[in-house]
Formats: structure tokens, sequence, C-alpha cells
């Protein structure tokens, strides 16, 4: 046992100064294993390791006089999720915004809870106006929550809303990689069968939640977004966001006929209404690439031609949005891994290295908006041009520089498998990045469970705390 323990102080990099190391050793380990308390670091993109000096706003920056309500938007990532997963009200299962950590954030919930609205089946927004229905399926679909709260630093309405869009993929990895669970891996957010028997011979557990929850559950959902399918993600994204935001009900379910897609040109963006995103994992990517598609900008992996036929007219409704959007909160971010894809075969290891932002790195707001987009064919690229030409549309102009800008706060947990820091070359005016580091979870002995580290960003108080009260480099402000 003595030699085990020395082992573990050895790998650990644990100190010994008593005469009996695997007793010094032995006391240390539940110090070591309580680890996962450490205090976020703000990085600027290309910051030296040790040497962090970027700096995250706090929420109430962003919250000028002129903003009379706000529309916070959670979109989950990889992995499987149901309604409740951030909206979760007084439950004891708390999602990632409950009720008692949105107390301690400024969000005043008074007696209401949240709200599911009708799932929104893919018949719906598969439909196209001119062709053959979509077949109804009751496992495909995204679902909408939605809770009410008061900002009490202002004194202003927020409405919170969770868009679920895992339910789209849900069935694909249930089918597709039943054979490689050991147990039972059908996970839905219905009442179905629990799936098929173990097939595979036994795994050990670490091996067996890195291949069956990580790779099977959680990066499966890459996957399948890099291939066609894609365009049913964007299209679901789409057609929730325009339920959520113009507030056009969604309509009871019909299974004999599609209900008709929700239309963008109904409604206007309040100018008092800001905007604020808190996206996970691929939820990133995909809200980021159906923006785009609705505003007709044709990025590789965006399906700019469904978007725009099934949502016709949308363009100056997500101008109002992105105007009106100062920041975006990106937990896991796996922008870097995804954008490994916009290598073409015409790159070189020189040219490769200057994308996303392939053209005009600080260009002014104006010149960006103006530049030819030829070169500028990628997600970020196309995103900074996006918010540069919704310039017109910001209707908040109590701060100027605000207003203009785009912060993207990424938070990364290293020990996170499915995570990736936001590199110098995606920096482009008037987006502006930081990596915020955080620890999400408890280290046991050389490993950090993968499954908290990639899913606990928000039952980290850290996170939160960053978010509100806002951090430079190593320090995280303090605030009431």
């Amino acid at each position: 046992m003595n030699k085990i323990i020395q082992l573990f102080c050895r790998i650990t990099g644990l100190k010994i100064r008593l005469k009996n190391p695997a007793v010094a050793c032995a006391i240390a380990l539940p110090f070591v294993l309580l680890s996962a308390c450490s205090t976020p670091a703000v990085y600027l993109p290309g910051d030296p390791f040790g040497n962090p000096t970027g700096t995250v706003k706090p929420l109430s920056m962003y919250v000028g006089k002129d903003v009379t309500n706000i529309k916070l938007i959670f979109v989950h990532g990889v992995g499987d999720f149901c309604p409740g997963y951030a909206l979760s009200g007084d439950s004891k299962n708390e999602g990632w915004l409950g009720n008692g950590m949105a107390r301690k954030i400024g969000l005043d919930p008074g007696t209401g809870e949240p709200v599911t609205q009708p799932w929104i089946y893919s018949n719906e927004f598969l439909t196209p106006p001119k062709g053959t229905p979509h077949p109804y399926d009751d496992q495909s679909f995204v679902a909408l929550r939605t809770q009410h709260f008061t900002y009490t630093p202002a004194n202003i309405p927020l409405e919170a809303i969770e868009v679920t869009w895992s339910p789209l993929t849900q069935w694909v990895k249930n089918d597709r990689l039943r054979e490689d669970f050991t147990e039972p891996g059908i996970f839905s957010c219905l009442n179905i069968d629990g799936g098929d028997p173990a097939q595979p011979p036994s795994r050990v557990l670490l091996n067996r939640v890195i291949k069956e929850n990580i790779l099977d559950r959680k990066l499966a959902d890459a996957a399948i977004y890099m291939g066609q399918y894609h365009t049913v993600m964007q299209l679901g994204m789409a057609d929730a966001l325009c339920h959520a935001l113009t507030g056009q009900e969604v309509a009871p379910l019909n299974p004999a006929a599609p209900n008709p897609v929700c239309d963008w040109r109904t409604a206007h963006v309040d100018p008092g209404t800001l905007y604020v995103f808190v996206t996970h994992s691929l939820g990133s990517r995909l809200l980021y690439d159906t923006l785009l598609g609705l505003l007709g900008k044709n990025a590789p992996g965006v399906d700019q031609s469904a978007l725009t036929l099934e949502f016709p007219g949308a363009k100056d409704y997500v101008h109002g949005i992105l105007g009106n959007t100062p920041v975006i909160y990106m937990m896991a971010n796996q922008l870097t891994f995804l954008g490994m894809a916009n290598i073409t075969a015409q790159d070189t290891s020189k040219t490769a290295t200057r994308k996303p932002a392939v053209v005009g790195v600080g260009m002014q707001p104006a010149a960006a908006a103006a530049a030819d987009q030829g070169p500028c064919t990628d997600v970020i690229c196309l995103l900074a041009l996006a918010k540069a030409e919704s310039a017109p549309h910001t209707t908040l102009k109590e701060n100027p520089d605000t207003s203009r800008k785009l912060d993207v706060v990424a938070f990364s947990d290293t020990n996170d498998l499915l995570s990736w820091s936001i590199p110098p070359e995606y920096e482009r005016d008037p987006l502006q990045f930081v990596n915020v580091y955080v620890r999400n979870a408890t280290r046991f002995l050389i490993v950090e469970n993968p499954v908290s580290a990639h899913g606990g960003y928000f039952t980290s108080k850290a996170v939160w705390d960053v978010i509100r009260c806002g951090a430079h480099g190593p320090t995280v402000n303090t605030c009431n």
C-alpha cells in the first residue's frame, strides 16, 4: 500500500517533508481530491501561459439605461439534453440556471416557474413551401422552455429562453451506435424502449466512460453535424429561435399535417431589448451557422439555401438581434476543432495558419462591411462581417463602443476532452475574444472526471462570478 501511495505522490508532484513519505502523502491526498476549486484566469488569445492579460466585463456594463428588457438565450452542445437542462426552477435536479443560482447572480424569479412550450416537430421546418410534406417523426423535435425573471441591478424584466435541439440527434445515435454500448445505450426525452442488450465485451470503467459517454453520446453529435444532417439541425434552431424571439406560439401537434413554419417577418426587434447568448460546445457553432444562413451568408457547413427558402425575409430581424447583442458566453469551445474543416485542397501549411480570419484583421466596421466577401468564407470571418453590418440596426447606443463590439467569452477547462481554446488568428474586428480557464471537476489522482469537466461549467460558481462580476487576468472582480 505504501508503494502505491508513494507512486501517487511522484505522479502528482507532491513534495514530502515528513519522515514517513507514505503517511505524509496520505494526509495530503484529501486536499488533492478537493482541488477542483481554482481561480479562473482570463487570457487574450496568444497570451503566454502564466501571464493572463485578458478582461471580462461584468454583465452590468452591457446593460445601459436605454435597455428596457433582456433576453437571455441558452443553447446546449453535444450530448443528450432534455427540456429543463438550463431552466429548472426550484427542482432538486438543478439545471444551469435554477432559481437558487439565479438569485445568486442578481435574477429574481419571483413566484414564477419555467414553462415548456409544445414541441416543434421536424416536419414543421423540413417541409418546403412547395413540395411533399416531410413525414411526421415523434422522435425528432426541438423544444423551447422559458422563464421570467427580474434583473435586480437595473430592475428590468429578463426572459430566459432555453433551446433544446438534442432530440434531433438522439435517435440517430440510438440507432447507428447501438452495437457499441456495453450497457443499453438508448437515450430519449420520450418514454421509449430501453434499447438492445449489451453487445460488445465489457470495458473497464474509465474506458467505458470515455468511449460510450464522451465519444458515442457527445463527440458523435459533432460528427453528425459535419455531414448532411446539419441542415436539419440549423433549420430546427432557426424555427425555435423564431418562435422564442418573435413571440409566435407553437401550434398544437397535428400528425396528419405539418404546422406552418415560423415567420420572422411578422415582428420587429423591440428597440429596448438586449440579447445575451450563453452557448455550450457544439451549440456555439450551430447558433453562428444558423444566424449566418438566415442573413444569406454561405459559410462552409451552412445550408444558406435551405434557411433562406424556409425562412424568407429573416435578415432584418436577425440584423436587429446582432445589433443589440454585445456579448456571447461560450462554454467548452469547439470552434477551433470544427474549424479544421475549413482547410481546402488549395491551402498550404503557411496559408492555413491565417484561417479563419483570412482577410482584413483589424478593419474598421464600415470597411469590413463593405469588403469583398470573396476570400471571407469561414464562419468567424463572416460572423465579424455580420456584426459590422448590423451596426446601423443597433438601437442601444448609450455606450457606442459596447454596442459596436461583440465580446466572445470562451470558457474552457483544460481537462475537458471536448474543448479547445481560441487562437489569435480568430480575432477580427468587431469581434473580441478572451479565453477563460476554469476547473469544473475534482481531480482524482492523475485524472479529472471527463464527464464533469465537459458538463460542469454551469454548476461552477466561479463561472457565474466571472459573468456577473467580471475579471481581469488571474483576478475575479468583487461585486455585491
